[in-house]
């Protein structure tokens, strides 16, 4: 299992901006961090990964998750009570409902 989470490791790369480590997937600072991913079928390709981890699919309605083939989406807040972190139990997020539309 240990050799998926390093190949996984390519689709989380971590950026400074304005001065602060950003990580893909996590929002929030550092105390309020949360860390947000989907699960999908039918197999994605690499770049569709990517693209798809970079989105904060929270903002995304159920109709753009069925688009995309995305089944569920968990979220775990990061626990950082000193300088070390861990991940809190997963939950299931709720897909927004799609707009209506306007006639």
């Amino acid at each position: 299992m240990n050799w998926v989470g390093l190949q996984a490791l390519a689709f989380f790369p971590v950026a400074v901006e304005r001065g602060r480590l950003m990580t893909t997937a996590v929002v929030g600072g550092w105390k309020d961090a949360v860390f947000t991913w989907p699960t999908w079928e039918p197999a994605l390709g690499v770049a569709t990964i990517a693209a798809l981890l970079r989105t904060d699919v929270r903002k995304m309605s159920a109709r753009e998750w069925a688009a995309w083939g995305i089944t569920n989406v968990f979220s775990s807040n990061i626990q950082r009570p000193d300088k070390y972190g861990s991940f809190a139990p997963a939950a299931v997020v709720v897909p927004r409902a799609a707009p209506r539309n306007r006639r």
